[in-house]
């Protein structure tokens, strides 16, 4: 009887141990599913230092003008959105981002690269009340005029009351009493006054043109008017009338493909004006039916998840977009469980990660997790994601997280256990990598060449019909595996920190550098120091893979769940395992750092060999 197995892919939790399809396991810890083979996942790598000090919660990093210089920014608020500025060829190279702990902000590259504070979105709504009074008097025309403040970038804001006044148009118009400041003028960046006034078309049409074409300085009160209808008329006309700021306390920004914002405020979504993400007119607001929790954008719809229903809005201008809601409830049970694959929104759902698009929403993982295992044992509530290479990776826990791969029919699902806390999972915005934030520090979530963290991979019940013995097995590896040159130093830090510290492994087996010491002695997997092992895979890291020998241990169950091997066991050659006994039920438990194509079992090494 030979047992043999080429493809090593997750867990599929709702599946018996005995019923899995090939290739499933039972238990699959620290392992990625991509080549069929098993391949351990990588520890995180150190990319960023904000050296200040603070507890991150989220962080992006964002690009130079011209592509050729980056720099990172961090927020202490995970409820923080930041969006590069939807202008094309945009020369401020404007950033945008929401959070609850403030009002929405904007600020250029060279300003946050200098370290300047952010400016308030948005441009205000003049106040006073200006005159207009021609001078000399007469009746020969009528006129409407009105101001808008403008900020340096040209951003300009909704108008003033307009002031009608009559006169000769041959003569000057003195204008007066125009605000000279602006409310929180030390957070905006308003420098000046676009002057407006009406002018009669041809065609008996109504128009407002833009009087002078330099703006007027903020401290500015007054301006003289002696321009004609004709020379006004090629000026631009008045298009901010209904131009608003944001709501102080809008949140989750996002940006749709055609160049213009949205966020929302309770059950409340807003949009901006195409490409002038500082224009938030009030008559593009929608209203959903429950608390929105999170928006998301995808293809040419901007999803909206609720604690009920999902809604899409769909079109490629925010005057004229698609209400739609899709019937069957999916409430989203956390904000920070959104992301996105090739085909839709993946976030957190009440029955297991649920996939969204403009017209449907399902649940991505019915056939892997039941509802009860998904509410039970995942924390929906809590879940941190990002997504990688077609899966969806998910924080559980500060330390603890599920990976789900869709590449595979059915999805399969594996384990990862840190070894530090993670304040939060994000997905990298320049590029197609997850982040990971630890108080002030940037980590790549499994990088290319990297450390490999311990796997354990136990494979489904193979059940035989007749009871045999197990007596022989081999384990096959690459014979050219690329990893680090070298163990990441964190790994070889915490090692040589531990074996210092106190004898290894007082709790199930005899130490290797001493004696047992007190229980108290031993430094917490919790606390000692910042970094953090997990005792289910042992007090010190594996770094097997840099010897010259590289083995993986064993573990052999019988008889259902019975251990009745567990040593270590080289690669790519034949190894003996216990005999005098016979069960028709086996599974095979492997933890190491190789890389493995297969592993084969049989009665005898003859059999095996010629398997």
């Amino acid at each position: 009887m030979i047992i043999k197995q080429n493809q090593f892919l997750g867990e599929i939790p709702r599946s018996g141990a005995q019923v899995l399809p090939d290739g499933y396991a039972q238990t699959a810890y620290n392992m990625v599913v991509k080549s069929g083979e098993l391949r351990a996942l990588h520890m995180p790598k150190r990319i960023h230092d904000f050296d200040d000090d603070r507890v991150l919660r989220y962080a992006q990093r964002i690009l130079s003008f011209d592509g050729t210089e980056s720099l990172w920014m961090g927020f202490e608020d995970d409820t923080t959105s930041l969006i590069k500025a939807p202008v094309v060829n945009d020369s401020y190279n404007r950033h945008y981002w929401t959070a609850l702990s403030h009002s929405p902000l904007y600020n250029t590259y060279d300003r946050i690269s200098s370290g300047l504070d952010a400016y308030l979105l948005g441009v205000p709504q003049p106040t006073n009340n200006f005159s207009v009074v021609p001078v000399g008097g007469g009746t020969g025309a009528t006129r409407a005029y009105t101001y808008t403040f403008v900020s340096e970038y040209g951003e300009e804001g909704p108008t003033a009351g307009a002031i009608v006044a009559t006169g000769d148009p041959a003569q000057t118009w003195d204008i007066s009493g125009m605000d000279t400041t602006v409310p929180d003028q030390a957070e905006r960046n308003i420098t000046g006054k676009y002057l407006y006034r009406t002018v009669v078309g041809l065609s008996g049409q109504v128009d407002y043109f833009r009087v002078n074409t330099t703006p007027i300085p903020l401290a500015t009160a007054t301006f003289s008017d002696t321009l004609s209808d004709a020379s006004i008329a090629a000026n631009p006309t008045l298009e901010s009338a209904e131009w608003e700021a944001p709501p102080e306390d809008l949140d989750g920004l996002v940006a749709h493909p055609n160049g213009f914002l949205a966020g929302f405020v309770g059950r409340d979504v807003y949009l901006s004006e195409t490409y002038r993400p500082h224009a938030w007119p009030a008559k593009y607001k929608l209203s959903v039916g429950a608390p929105i929790v999170a928006l998301a954008v995808y293809q040419s719809s901007i999803i909206v998840m609720t604690s009920s229903f999902v809604y899409s809005l769909t079109g490629t201008t925010p005057a004229a977009l698609a209400f739609n809601r899709i019937d069957t409830p999916r409430p989203c049970l956390s904000r920070y469980s959104v992301t996105s694959l090739q085909a839709g929104i993946l976030y957190a759902s009440s029955e297991g990660v649920a996939l969204a698009n403009a017209t449907s929403v399902t649940i991505a993982t019915d056939a892997i997790i039941t509802k009860d295992e998904w509410q039970g044992y995942f924390s929906p509530q809590s879940m941190r994601a990002a997504s990688d290479d077609n899966a969806y990776i998910a924080l559980i826990s500060a330390r603890e997280g599920i990976c789900i791969d869709f590449s595979t029919n059915p999805p399969s699902m594996t384990r990862f256990s840190l070894i530090r806390d993670y304040e939060n999972l994000l997905k990298d915005s320049l590029d197609d990598r997850a982040l990971l934030l630890n108080a002030d520090r940037v980590y790549e979530w499994n990088p290319a060449l990297g450390t490999p963290l311990t796997y354990v991979y136990k494979t489904k019940e193979y059940d035989l019909g007749d009871p045999v013995n197990i007596g022989s097995g081999r384990i096959n590896t690459q014979v050219d595996i690329q990893y680090a040159e070298e163990p990441n130093p964190e790994a070889v830090e915490w090692n040589i920190a531990r074996v210092a510290h106190a004898p290894l492994n007082p709790i199930n087996s005899a130490p290797i550098n001493g004696v047992y010491p007190a229980m108290d002695d031993t430094p917490s997997y919790d606390t000692f120091p910042e970094y953090k092992c997990d005792v289910h895979f042992g007090p010190l890291f594996n770094l097997d893979v840099y010897s010259l020998d590289p083995t993986v241990t064993l573990r052999v169950y019988a008889f259902g769940n019975r251990k009745v091997e567990d040593k270590l066991v080289p690669i790519n050659v034949p190894f003996r395992l216990p005999g005098g006994f016979k069960s028709s039920v086996w599974a095979f438990e492997v933890i190491g750092v190789i890389d493995i194509k297969s592993i084969s079992f049989a009665s005898t090494g003859s059999e095996l060999k010629r398997g």
